[in-house]
């Protein structure tokens, strides 16, 4: 079994109109996810997850921002709503890679 990784960080909104909002995780950790240390990546370098946000849980995929060295965890608004998150906010997010 697989183990969780809880990442904390700040919820953004991506800044173009009806953006998505997502957290950034730490460099080193993507750097680990972009070396396939902890999954094997897919298509173009997504890693596929269950994430959870407070009781909510969701599947989804961290999203590489090659420019930035950083990999992306889209958090949908579905999930924004039940769990009263919003942009600015600190999160706590535990990731189950799948």
């Amino acid at each position: 079994m697989k183990k969780a990784i809880v990442v904390a960080g700040t919820l953004m909104k991506y800044p173009v109109p009806a953006a998505w909002h997502y957290v950034p995780l730490p460099k080193a950790l993507s750097a680990r996810l972009a070396r396939g240390e902890t999954t094997k990546k897919k298509g173009w370098g997504y890693v596929r997850l269950t994430a959870t946000l407070g009781k909510t849980s969701w599947r989804t995929a961290l999203w590489p921002k090659a420019k930035e060295g950083v990999y992306l965890l889209v958090v949908n608004k579905d999930v924004r709503m039940k769990e009263k998150a919003y942009a600015g906010d600190e999160v706590r997010i535990k990731m189950m890679l799948v």
